[in-house]
Parts: structure tokens; C-alpha cells; sequence
């Protein structure tokens, strides 16, 4: 099964902004540290702390600042290229040429037709996003995907799934281009916010977005992906957003270093690394959304195809400029371990391993349905790695990653989740064999395991937990209830070890 959400996603801006750390210095003689958010002639906000909560300092309280002056600021603002990225009707018009000149230079290509825009209220861009969503994904779709992600623990149970990506996505997208009507769309108030030292980089990337739509026919991809696997469909979306981002991020920081003159703004973003920028913004946004945003686990799982996508574009560029990435779009990734490791991707083609489909029919003749069935990929498993233990452990655990297949079952709201792994050495298999124990004592309570030579089982009141071995293989089956039975019958199927 296609994640469908992750797919709904496709050609999305979100809101990020260029966090540099400063100091503002008040007439009281206080000072207040914190993360640059954003500055009008009249105050500057700020994010301060863990909780990245929002302070806006007024003109008449700041002595100083370290970084930015308002100045500085007014001198930008008076500016030819800053003026044209004011308002919402004439300043837009005006953003809007400029962006589109920048995309082509920046991308080194040219736009064959005239892309449409449009601004939108964000009560109908929530109004679009629901209706979008309702025509393209079915209800039992997203509660399969939910179960999964609950299944895996990366959610809770009592998350409605859908409203939480509705509510994170009509908080939070700035923009988006619709390639089924070759039209990009921006919040209102998105494209009136503007600073001084940038044009509006959701303008940028959905730009780039109309760019690759006119080259590589975006509608055309997304049905291809439907018959994709979902570690593969994740990994060209990947490309597609990481193109987006990394040529939008690279215009933000030429346009900062050129309307700065070298000042303290042109170290803003060469000081900070990519990945870090767009994570940390987005968990600024997330806090006071769901409890479920508050989990890094949850927002990276959403975001990968941002950050790692990027990433992945970067690496290419410095190692061939345009050209290397144009010849990605004509032989895609196969698997997010390509995504997270470029080099297995250019370097050492690093395909997946053969793994057959196993038949689990009996489980339907008991009366089990079948609610899912795909590939999880190194991401997902790094993901599922991050949200029980830290980052080193969870990198150790998927790092080798070969190929998988996972199947869910439920039966009597109770669910059954296999996932059947290969590994690209018997160490690598042992290392997530051995990692696998570690995370499910983390994800359960009170297990009790009984440990043999090549696999081991845990109990606690309501679950039975197998982890076995063979080779460079390690299937692992996580049962509600007390059915050993069954585990025994999957074994089998697996040629796995049981007794």
C-alpha cells in the first residue's frame, strides 16, 4: 500500500523561515536571546527556548541587536529589489516576475509556458486541501495508513490521522502548485510577509515546482507512483520537493549575501546547515499543533522528502552541477537508502536485494483481513528507530538496509503486523536482529522474552513478540493476544527458526 498521504503532500510549500540565533538588547537592561523569526519597521520577533515560544520586541524597548538593526532593515526596505516583494496585489505581481526570472537562472532552464497563479484565503485553502483530499484518497485509505503508523508506534491510537494533516497543513502550507491546472497557489497572507533581504521562497519553490511539471509532467508521475512501492514512490517524491527546496534555499541565501553587502545577514545561512534550518523551523511551527507535532519522530517522518530530498539534490549539484541532476529525473531512486545515502545511488548502484512476496493466506481463512501490505524502507525504519530510541541507535538499526516487505492483519480490531527483512550483510542482520530487542522493550511493557539460538519470543498480558533470524535475514511479527499458533504458522511460511 502507497502511504496516500505522503502522496497527497505532493508539490507542497510550507512555511519556513531563515532562523539565525541573535540578541536583542533592551533599554531596561535586559537582553533576550533566541532564534530570528521575523522583522517589520516597527518589531522583531524572536523564538526563545525548547518550547520555541514567539516574543515580539517593540522598537521603542530595543537599545540594540546583534545581527540585524532596523537601519539595516529600513535601508533594505527602501530598496529597489525589496520594494518590489511588498503588498499583496502589486507587490505580488512584481515578487512574482522576479521569482520567475530567478527559478530559470538559478535552474539554468527556461520556462516553455506562462504558469497561472492565484491568491487564497487560508479558510479556502483549508476548503481546497479537504476537498482535494476527499476526491483523492478514501477514508478506509488513510485509516489503513493510520493503523500502520500506529502498528509501528509512530503514532498513538487515539490520533485522528486525518484532521492532525489537515490542521498541520492549513496552518502551516504557504502555497502549493496544482500541475492538473498548471496554476500555483498562495496564501494571502504569505504572499503579502516579506523580508527585506528575500523574495517569498514559497513563490520559489512552487515555481520550481511549475518548472519540473513542464519538463517532467508532474500529473503523470503521481500516477506513476501509485503503482510504485511505497520506499520507492517516497524516494522520487524526495527528488521532486528536494529539488524545490534546494533551489529555493539557494536563492535565499544568494539574495541575503547581495542585499547585505557582506554584512552580519550574508552568514545567516552560510552558517547553518540545510537540514537543520527546515527541521528546526518546522518543529517552531508544529508546537502548538497536536501533541503528536511534538514528537521530532512524527514532524522528520512528514519532512523527509524536504530534508533529505534536498540533501540528496545538493549532493548532486556539487558533484556535477545541473547536469547530474537532470540525469536522476531520467533514472530515479529506487529506495530511500539511496535518498539518505547519495553515494549508494552514484557512486555504488545500490539496488534493493531480491525478496519474494510470502503468502499468508491461512491468516485470511482464520479470519484475519488483510489491511496492508508494502515496503517500509530504511526511512521508515530509521523513523520507527527515533521514535523508541535515540538517533546513534536507531542509525545502527537501519543502516544496511537490503529490502523488506511488511503485512498487516487485523482480526477482531486487533492487529498483526510482519515485517519480513533482508540485510546487505549477515553483521548488518545480526546488528538489527540484536537492535530490534532494544526498541520492542522500549515499545512494550513488561515483556518477558525466552532467548534461543537464532530467534527469541516476549509475552506480556495482551502480546506475543517473535524476532528470528536466518542468514541475512531477520523477520520479525508482532501479534495482539496470545496465539502462538500463528507465529508458528508464519515461521513456516518464512523458513524462519521457531522451535
Amino acid at each position: 500500500m502507497i502511504r496516500k498521504i505522503i502522496l497527497f503532500l505532493f508539490c507542497v510549500a510550507l512555511t519556513v523561515s531563515a532562523y539565525a540565533q541573535i540578541t536583542v538588547y533592551l533599554k531596561n537592561g535586559r537582553q533576550i536571546s533566541g532564534h530570528f523569526v521575523s522583522m517589520d519597521n516597527s518589531k522583531i520577533v524572536i523564538a526563545q527556548g525548547q518550547g520555541n515560544i514567539r516574543t515580539s520586541l517593540y522598537k521603542e524597548e530595543i537599545d540594540k541587536i546583534e545581527g540585524f538593526s532596523f537601519d539595516e532593515f529600513s535601508r533594505a526596505k527602501d530598496t529597489y529589489e525589496a520594494g518590489h516583494f511588498e503588498g499583496k496585489a502589486k507587490g505580488f505581481d512584481s515578487s512574482y516576475k522576479d521569482a520567475l526570472k530567478m527559478v530559470a537562472e538559478k535552474r539554468e532552464l527556461e520556462f516553455i509556458s506562462e504558469v497561472k497563479n492565484e491568491m487564497i484565503s487560508r479558510d479556502n485553502i483549508k476548503k481546497y486541501l479537504e476537498k482535494k483530499l476527499q476526491e483523492e484518497v478514501k477514508d478506509e485509505e488513510i485509516e489503513e495508513e493510520k493503523k500502520l503508523l500506529v502498528k509501528l508506534g509512530i503514532i498513538s491510537p487515539s490520533t485522528n490521522y486525518k484532521k492532525m494533516i489537515i490542521e498541520l497543513f492549513t496552518r502551516n502550507v504557504a502555497g502549493f502548485y496544482e500541475p492538473k491546472e498548471n496554476k500555483m497557489y498562495v496564501v494571502d497572507e504569505a504572499a503579502s510577509a516579506f523580508s527585506p533581504f528575500l523574495p517569498s521562497e514559497v513563490v520559489i519553490h512552487e515555481l520550481v515546482h511549475a518548472l519540473q511539471d513542464q519538463y517532467i509532467m508532474l500529473d503523470y508521475l503521481d500516477e506513476d507512483l501509485e503503482k510504485a512501492n511505497d520506499d520507492k514512490a517516497l524516494a522520487v517524491k524526495s527528488i521532486i520537493e528536494g529539488e524545490a527546496t534546494f533551489v529555493s534555499y539557494s536563492i535565499m541565501a544568494d539574495y541575503i549575501k547581495k542585499m547585505s553587502s557582506g554584512g552580519p545577514q550574508s552568514k545567516m545561512l552560510s552558517s547553518m546547515d540545510m537540514e537543520k534550518f527546515i527541521l528546526e523551523s518546522m518543529m517552531l511551527m508544529t508546537k502548538s499543533l497536536s501533541p503528536e507535532f511534538e514528537n521530532k519522530a512524527f514532524v522528520h517522518y512528514l519532512l523527509f522528502p524536504y530534508i533529505n530530498g534536498g540533501l540528496f539534490v545538493k549532493y548532486a549539484y556539487d558533484n556535477g552541477g545541473w547536469k547530474k541532476v537532470d540525469f536522476v529525473y531520467k533514472n530515479y531512486p529506487l529506495s530511500t537508502e539511496q535518498i539518505i545515502h547519495p553515494e549508494k545511488y552514484f557512486l555504488v548502484e545500490d539496488k534493493p536485494l531480491p525478496l519474494p512476496e510470502k503468502n499468508f493466506s491461512f491468516l485470511t481463512q482464520d479470519g484475519y483481513k488483510e489491511i496492508s501490505k508494502g515496503t517500509l524502507g530504511e526511512f521508515t525504519i530509521y523513523t520507527l528507530g527515533i521514535t523508541f530510541l535515540d538517533d546513534l541507535y536507531a542509525k545502527m538499526l537501519s543502516v544496511g538496509w537490503g529490502n523488506d516487505n511488511y503485512y498487516l492483519y487485523e482480526k477482531e480490531g486487533k492487529l498483526t503486523l510482519i515485517m519480513d527483512t533482508r540485510w546487505d550483510s549477515v553483521l548488518e542482520a545480526e546488528e538489527f536482529f540484536k537492535g530490534m530487542k532494544a526498541l520492542m522493550d522500549k515499545k512494550y511493557t513488561s515483556l518477558k522474552w525466552y532467548d534461543k539460538q537464532n530467534f527469541m519470543i516476549a509475552e506480556n498480558e495482551g502480546n506475543i513478540i517473535y524476532i528470528g533470524k536466518k542468514e541475512d535475514g531477520v523477520v520479525i511479527i508482532e501479534e495482539e493476544g496470545k496465539d502462538k499458533s500463528t507465529i508458528e504458522k508464519i515461521t513456516k511460511i518464512c523458513v524462519f527458526p521457531y522451535s
